[in-house]
């Protein structure tokens, strides 16, 4: 996707935009992004799976991100195929500011360890986590469903993660293993809530020891909230991700899903992601983190 068939895009449908300057915002797996002045960006989805679920964003987003205490990329207009573009694209609200991937270690290390930010993700996935409508898509994706699922794919990638990284001193492929094995019999609750569905470091935006916003909606779906709760392995110690369970009040039953949704995540990324890469380093962070919490 180049600039310039962004640009024709966005003057021949939404012309009221045109006199904008747009420039490169970014490239991610999903999508081409721009920015489109000082407040708007433009994503235009890499593949078809991603750009058919630009309506349920269209749909549902902006009234989810009304609830939420952080700023999140909400679709404001949408866009049509054309110009030998082949998909549906959006016009969304841009999220100022860094993801913790791109913050020094130091300063991602200072977030692991922050007690309001443990809060402030709390009282995030509180207000995220509320009752869907009826008509709530499920993930094209499978996250947010049973567990039980993703049994096969995460055994065999645990299986070919452990055949590549020999068992380090900071966690075991055992004590791993066997979390996953009981968390798939943990049954999920009928009601369906809504959740991000990836949020791992890479798509939390923070500033000045804060999280200011949530990027990447690709996921956003209604099911179980377990799948988001699994952030508290990816991005907090061990303190703080205490603090965060007991200002979220979910259930004991939620919470071991939601371990199990951070082991299946991080093997996940393991498997599809090259070796020094920000996803890997979250998987490793992600195994540490939930045999600490066994041992």
């Amino acid at each position: 996707m180049s600039i310039e068939l962004a640009a024709r895009l966005v003057a021949s449908q939404h012309p009221g935009l045109a006199d904008r300057q747009l420039r490169p915002g970014g490239e991610g797996w999903d999508s081409y992004v721009f920015r489109l002045g000082d407040d708007l960006g433009v994503r235009f989805p890499r593949t078809a799976t991603v750009a058919g679920h630009v309506p349920i964003e269209l749909e549902f987003l902006p009234g989810v991100a009304k609830r939420l205490p952080l700023a999140v990329p909400a679709p404001v207009e949408g866009g049509e195929p054309g110009l030998g573009y082949p998909f549906m694209w959006s016009i969304v609200r841009w999220v100022p500011g860094r993801s913790i991937w791109e913050h020094t270690a130091a300063e991602a290390a200072d977030l692991r360890r922050s007690t309001s930010c443990a809060e402030q993700l709390a009282e995030i996935l509180t207000a995220l986590a509320v009752p869907a409508s009826d008509n709530a898509p499920f993930s094209p994706f499978g996250r947010g469903g049973p567990l039980q699922s993703r049994d096969t794919k995460t055994r065999d990638y645990l299986s070919l993660a452990a055949a590549e990284l020999p068992e380090p001193a900071t966690w075991s492929w055992t004590t791993v293993e066997q979390i996953w094995e009981a968390a798939p019999r943990i049954p999920v609750p009928p009601v369906r809530t809504w959740f991000h569905g990836d949020l791992h470091p890479g798509n939390v935006i923070a500033d000045h020891g804060r999280l200011t916003g949530l990027i990447d909606w690709v996921d956003f779906a209604a099911g179980d909230p377990a799948v988001d709760l699994s952030a508290a392995w990816s991005l907090f110690d061990a303190s703080r991700r205490s603090i965060l369970r007991d200002a979220c009040a979910f259930d004991d039953q939620t919470w071991r899903r939601a371990q199990g949704w951070a082991v299946t995540l991080a093997a996940t990324y393991f498997t599809h992601s090259p070796p020094g890469s920000p996803l890997r380093n979250t998987a490793h962070d992600v195994f540490t983190a939930v045999c600490d919490e066994v041992s």
